[in-house]
Protein backbone atom coordinates (compact mmCIF):
# COMPACT_ATOMS: atom_id res chain seq x y z
CA UNK A 1 0.00 0.00 0.00
CA UNK A 2 1.32 3.08 -0.62
CA UNK A 3 1.52 5.56 1.84
CA UNK A 4 2.57 9.43 2.23
CA UNK A 5 4.39 11.14 4.55
CA UNK A 6 3.03 14.65 6.39
CA UNK A 7 3.93 18.04 6.10
CA UNK A 8 6.36 19.23 7.87
CA UNK A 9 6.47 20.75 11.20
CA UNK A 10 9.09 23.66 11.66
CA UNK A 11 9.04 26.85 12.65
CA UNK A 12 11.52 29.79 12.04
CA UNK A 13 12.64 28.75 16.33
CA UNK A 14 13.70 25.22 15.19
CA UNK A 15 17.23 24.63 15.24
CA UNK A 16 16.58 21.15 15.14
CA UNK A 17 15.21 19.02 12.71
CA UNK A 18 14.27 15.31 13.75
CA UNK A 19 13.41 13.45 10.25
CA UNK A 20 11.68 10.07 10.70
CA UNK A 21 11.26 7.83 8.24
CA UNK A 22 7.84 7.96 6.70
CA UNK A 23 4.57 7.65 9.34
CA UNK A 24 3.65 4.29 10.85
CA UNK A 25 0.21 2.89 10.30
CA UNK A 26 -1.16 4.42 13.47
CA UNK A 27 -0.26 7.70 12.71
CA UNK A 28 -1.67 7.56 9.52
CA UNK A 29 -4.77 6.89 10.89
CA UNK A 30 -4.83 9.61 13.15
CA UNK A 31 -2.60 12.24 11.43
CA UNK A 32 0.11 12.58 14.02
CA UNK A 33 3.62 12.57 14.11
CA UNK A 34 4.64 9.20 16.53
CA UNK A 35 1.26 8.00 17.29
CA UNK A 36 1.49 4.68 18.22
CA UNK A 37 0.91 4.57 22.08
CA UNK A 38 4.15 1.87 22.38
CA UNK A 39 5.74 5.24 20.96
CA UNK A 40 7.71 7.10 23.47
CA UNK A 41 8.80 10.39 20.89
CA UNK A 42 6.14 12.25 22.61
CA UNK A 43 6.98 10.97 26.44
CA UNK A 44 10.88 11.55 25.52
CA UNK A 45 10.12 15.42 24.19
CA UNK A 46 7.90 16.45 26.88
CA UNK A 47 10.66 15.35 29.56
CA UNK A 48 12.97 17.01 27.28
CA UNK A 49 11.57 20.49 26.67
CA UNK A 50 8.94 20.39 30.20
CA UNK A 51 5.74 19.77 29.02
CA UNK A 52 2.51 17.52 29.44
CA UNK A 53 2.76 14.55 26.62
CA UNK A 54 -0.74 14.14 26.78
CA UNK A 55 -1.57 17.02 26.32
CA UNK A 56 -3.86 17.27 22.55
CA UNK A 57 -1.31 16.57 19.90
CA UNK A 58 -1.56 20.08 18.57
CA UNK A 59 -0.32 21.69 21.88
CA UNK A 60 2.49 19.24 21.67
CA UNK A 61 3.42 20.20 18.25
CA UNK A 62 3.69 23.61 18.86
CA UNK A 63 5.59 23.57 22.59
CA UNK A 64 7.64 21.13 20.28
CA UNK A 65 8.52 23.70 17.56
CA UNK A 66 8.72 26.43 20.29
CA UNK A 67 11.59 24.54 22.02
CA UNK A 68 13.24 24.67 18.55
CA UNK A 69 12.75 21.30 17.26
CA UNK A 70 11.26 20.62 14.09
CA UNK A 71 9.75 17.26 12.38
CA UNK A 72 9.60 15.84 9.29
CA UNK A 73 10.31 12.40 7.27
CA UNK A 74 12.67 11.40 4.99
CA UNK A 75 10.46 9.44 2.27
CA UNK A 76 7.63 11.72 0.91
CA UNK A 77 6.20 8.51 -0.29
CA UNK A 78 6.56 4.74 -0.49
CA UNK A 79 4.95 1.46 -0.50
CA UNK A 80 5.21 0.08 2.68
CA UNK A 81 2.31 -2.85 4.18
CA UNK A 82 2.33 -2.73 7.37
CA UNK A 83 4.96 -0.06 9.77
CA UNK A 84 8.24 -1.78 9.66
CA UNK A 85 10.75 0.75 7.96
CA UNK A 86 12.56 -2.08 6.30
CA UNK A 87 9.52 -2.59 4.09
CA UNK A 88 9.52 0.58 2.67
CA UNK A 89 10.15 0.22 -1.27
CA UNK A 90 9.47 2.50 -4.10
CA UNK A 91 10.30 5.52 -1.98
CA UNK A 92 10.30 8.77 -3.13
CA UNK A 93 12.15 11.66 -1.05
CA UNK A 94 11.17 15.14 0.76
CA UNK A 95 12.92 17.72 -0.70
CA UNK A 96 15.28 18.22 2.47
CA UNK A 97 17.54 20.70 1.03
CA UNK A 98 14.64 22.72 0.40
CA UNK A 99 13.66 22.83 3.66
CA UNK A 100 17.05 23.91 4.98
CA UNK A 101 17.02 26.35 2.78
CA UNK A 102 13.73 28.15 4.27
CA UNK A 103 15.35 27.41 7.70
CA UNK A 104 18.54 28.04 7.95
CA UNK A 105 18.49 28.11 11.52
CA UNK A 106 18.21 24.90 11.65
CA UNK A 107 21.90 23.82 12.40
CA UNK A 108 21.64 20.23 13.63
CA UNK A 109 19.60 17.54 11.72
CA UNK A 110 18.60 13.97 13.91
CA UNK A 111 17.29 10.90 12.69
CA UNK A 112 14.78 8.10 14.07
CA UNK A 113 14.80 6.48 11.30
CA UNK A 114 17.40 3.51 10.29
CA UNK A 115 20.19 3.01 8.01
CA UNK A 116 20.06 2.92 4.89
CA UNK A 117 17.61 6.04 5.55
CA UNK A 118 18.94 7.86 8.11
CA UNK A 119 20.71 11.24 7.76
CA UNK A 120 24.44 9.52 7.92
CA UNK A 121 23.72 7.07 5.13
CA UNK A 122 21.04 6.41 2.31
CA UNK A 123 18.15 8.43 0.99
CA UNK A 124 19.03 11.79 3.74
CA UNK A 125 22.76 12.06 1.88
CA UNK A 126 21.56 11.52 -1.66
CA UNK A 127 18.91 14.42 -1.20
CA UNK A 128 20.51 16.59 1.19
CA UNK A 129 22.64 18.13 -1.98
CA UNK A 130 25.64 17.61 -0.10
CA UNK A 131 24.99 20.83 2.75
CA UNK A 132 27.43 19.48 5.43
CA UNK A 133 25.51 19.65 9.06
CA UNK A 134 26.05 18.16 12.15
CA UNK A 135 24.14 15.00 12.49
CA UNK A 136 23.41 12.36 14.99
CA UNK A 137 21.44 8.99 15.04
CA UNK A 138 18.85 9.49 18.11
CA UNK A 139 17.56 5.84 19.17
CA UNK A 140 14.21 4.64 17.88
CA UNK A 141 11.25 5.93 19.92
CA UNK A 142 9.71 2.67 19.03
CA UNK A 143 10.05 -0.42 20.16
CA UNK A 144 11.00 -2.56 17.22
CA UNK A 145 10.02 -5.82 16.59
CA UNK A 146 12.43 -8.85 16.36
CA UNK A 147 12.13 -11.46 13.73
Amino acid sequence: MKKCSFPPSVTPECSVLVLGSLPGDESLRQAQYYAHPRNAFWKIMGTLLDFDPSLPYGERLSLLNLGGVGLWDVVASGVRPGSLDQHISQEQPNDIAALLECFPGIGTVSATAPPPINTSSGIFRNYSSGKPLPSSRCPPPARRRRG
